[in-house]
């Protein structure tokens, strides 16, 4: 009797609600109220007008069709697309809608279906030039390039006018494979309509993938001086600016877009990235506050709050804002995955794989979920789980970057040749640069180094103008030992991009080699007046300097990079080395000490004070500096990883040595050593799972390391698995065949 009493009440409210409902307004009040929410940009508002419309009437095509403009225009790109597909099947007479629906398709390669769509508007509107490129566009993902070359053509002779166009024919003909077509085009273009900005975007963006940077940059600022509100050249440019680590550089072309009349959140989204990368966490923090208040941004705005909060050392903080996102949506896949890679910091690799795996199910398209599955699988040395998940997201998306990342797992774990079958398989407009690099990197572990050699010297004659194509080239030369044909090809790599950075460290070290430091120092001051804000570049200064023999110089050099990159421990490493050399640690602990009574928060001086101690075997009073510089700052990430590894080497404190390796990670992710810090404190606490990830990561970033791959055996060893603890031994001797330690560490395991 209760449960027909709960259903029948629930029927009766379902009604009156629906009674309620009907009496708000018809299909078209809906609509009218959703048009006038669309002008005012109030696009929540407008998205809940236009559902209510096509709830009245679900064939109401002008609604659906609008409905999908609000979602882009809020940036919800996924839902606009498929709202546009429906509008498409409700509208097939309206061609703009066609058009959309289109773009929509190729955006998810669903290439037979655009194809088949663009068939019918060409046929019903053959003077439709957008119709003929997007059907171009439907080709080239057929892989019939040259219908696709066919079909732009047909479009320039439709409109000749139109930079689009242009640009379509080129990046074509690049494609195929035709670089000297694709540029012939792009500068007619450019030539033709000199006041167009975007003729010389699409110039500037095939310059910037053929490898000449500086040509690229050139057209880019030409696009600004004719429209300097441009977004694509905004955009293209910030991108630029941040690929050749040029970061500061791109505030003005992001400031430019966030600041626009008409910038939408993902707008705003990305300048608040750019002011985290650029450790201006303050106003970061203030403007994602703001755009936090709007409820269809609170979950992107609050993911980068927590992201803020961890890269301070906040990580309760982190923790509490990322529980505050998955309280209102607990299936926000990247609130989910921010966590995985917290407790997988944390050495919780199990929890950290649940999660990771749950926001897979919690959103089946979001990549970087099926991207922390396989870090984590891949950490933990479940190569076969790895290559799965990164075949799981190949099925969602048939991206380049995944197969690139499969590719080198693959090589990773020793199966070059299925890799080099993987990269085979890339489309011919897939093909680009870093993947032709990485396909000849393994040819080479596959021990083919003559098709290793080929495939580079195919590259350079594909990309003749690529700097990177190259100094890669110059690398192999180099390893060779024919040093005549790397300096030329370096030199090259430099004629093209002056500041890229294997070319210049290849020339400096060669230069050194030659005993030749003078030449060495003008070379890498020369690349500074180009890029001052180079720490790179500082460092292959500071070691030009002390191989000259100018110490002094030297000094100021590596002191600067301190202000600039405070955690470089390249840097530290350095100055350290120098001070040993000049035998002035007296003279050197005196300055840190004046220098530490002088300064506020002299966390760089008294770190360093402690890194001189510790070299003269001064342990207590090392331990007491690195103790001091972390009151002054928690997050100080070199004094907190290596007291970690002094308590480590000791074996006592070990869950404090644990919680400093970890903050000293969570502020140099890229850095090898940590994660050796990491992994040896793990071997010291008997948790050799977690240190054999850690010691794999250190292994991974830094193949050349002995010490690294030392451990990573004794990690092995310590887990009963004898195999792979042999195999790292013998890669530690070969690397460093008088690793005495490694040797007597190999002649222990059993036969």
């Amino acid at each position: 009797m209760t449960i027909r009493t709960s259903v029948s009440l629930v029927v009766l409210a379902g009604t009156l609600a629906g009674a309620a409902a009907g009496c708000a307004g018809t299909a078209q009040q809906y609509y009218e109220r959703g048009r006038q929410h669309l002008s005012a940009r109030r696009y929540k508002e407008a998205i809940l007008e236009f559902r209510n419309a096509l709830e009245r009437d679900p064939r109401f095509g002008p609604a659906q069709r609008d409905l999908a403009a609000a979602y882009a225009s809020k940036g919800d790109l996924g839902a606009a697309g498929r709202a546009y597909v429906r509008a498409a099947e409700m509208m097939p007479d309206d061609v703009d809608v066609q058009l959309k629906a289109v773009r929509v398709l190729l955006g998810v390669s669903q290439f037979d279906d655009a194809l088949a769509r663009t068939d019918k508007l060409i046929s019903d509107h053959p003077d439709n030039v957008s119709a003929q490129v997007l059907h171009a566009y439907a080709l080239a993902g057929l892989q019939d390039l040259d219908s696709a070359i066919d079909d732009v053509q047909s479009a320039l002779a439709l409109d000749p006018g139109r930079v689009s166009s242009y640009a379509n024919l080129g990046r074509l003909q690049m494609a195929r494979g035709d670089l000297k077509s694709a540029e012939a085009t792009l500068r007619r273009a450019v030539n033709s309509l000199p006041n167009d900005p975007q003729s010389h975007v699409a110039l500037g963006q095939f310059l910037w993938a053929t490898g000449r940077v500086n040509d690229a940059e050139a057209e880019l600022k030409k696009a600004l001086t004719i429209a300097p509100g441009n977004l694509a050249a905004n955009r293209a440019l910030a991108v630029l600016y941040f690929s050749t680590q040029r970061t500061a550089a791109a505030e003005e072309p992001l400031r430019r877009i966030a600041g626009a009349e008409d910038a939408n959140a993902a707008t705003k989204l990305m300048f608040a990235d750019y002011l985290a990368a650029v450790q201006r966490a303050p106003e970061a923090k203030t403007l994602l506050e703001t755009l936090a208040k709007d409820p269809d941004v609170f979950g992107r705005a609050k993911l980068r709050l927590a992201l803020l909060a961890a890269a301070g050392g906040d990580r309760r903080q982190a923790a509490s804002v990322l529980q505050e996102i998955l309280a209102r949506d607990p299936g926000d896949a990247p609130a989910l995955v921010a966590i995985s890679k917290m407790q997988m910091d944390d050495g919780d690799f199990a929890t950290a794989l649940a999660s990771a795996k749950k926001a897979a199910r919690a959103n089946s398209r979001f990549l970087p979920a099926y991207e922390q599955v396989a870090r984590l699988q891949e950490a933990q040395g479940d190569y076969d789980g790895a290559i799965a998940s990164l075949n799981q997201m190949l099925a969602v998306t048939p991206l380049a970057a995944t197969r690139l990342a499969l590719a080198r797992l693959l090589i990773k774990k020793g199966a070059p040749r299925e890799a080099i079958e993987l990269l085979a398989q890339l489309p011919s407009d897939e093909r680009t640069v870093e993947a032709r690099l990485l396909l000849a990197h393994a040819m080479a572990a596959r021990g083919d180094q003559a098709s290793a050699n080929a495939e580079l010297a195919s590259l350079a004659r594909s990309f003749p103008d690529s700097a990177r194509v190259k100094a890669a080239s110059g690398t192999a030369a180099a390893q060779k030992n024919d040093r005549a044909s790397a300096r030329r090809l370096f030199d090259a790599a430099l004629s093209l991009d002056p500041v890229n950075p294997e070319a210049l460290g290849g020339q400096v070290r060669l230069d050194l080699a030659d005993h030749q430091p003078d030449r060495a120092v003008a070379r890498v001051e020369a690349a500074l007046k180009l890029q001052a804000d180079s720490v790179t570049a500082r460092l292959l200064l500071a070691r030009s300097l002390m191989a000259k023999g100018d110490r002094e110089r030297a000094e100021a050099v590596l002191k600067e990079v301190l202000t600039i990159a405070p955690n470089s421990l390249e840097a530290y490493a350095l100055l350290s080395a120098l001070y040993v050399q000049t035998r002035h640690i007296p003279e050197a602990l005196a300055q840190l000490d004046a220098i530490a009574a002088r300064e506020p928060k002299p966390v760089t001086a008294v770190t360093f004070s402690g890194i001189l101690l510790e070299q003269q075997q001064r342990r207590a009073e090392a331990v007491a500096k690195y103790k001091s510089a972390l009151s002054l700052d928690p997050t100080a990430a070199v004094a907190a990883n290596n007291l970690a590894m002094l308590y480590a080497d000791a074996g006592e404190q070990l869950d404090e040595a644990l919680s400093l390796a970890l903050t000293a990670r969570d502020q140099m992710l890229d850095r090898p050593e940590v994660s050796d810090t990491v992994g040896w404190v793990y071997y010291k606490k008997g948790d050799a799972p977690a240190a054999i990830a850690a010691f794999q990561q250190a292994a991974d970033a830094a193949p050349s390391n002995a010490v690294f791959q030392f451990h990573l055996g004794l990690a092995y060893s310590s887990n009963k698995d004898m195999a792979r603890a042999r195999q790292s031994f013998e890669r530690a001797l070969s690397l460093n065949p008088g690793f005495a330690t490694a040797r007597q560490a190999l002649q222990t395991l059993p036969k």
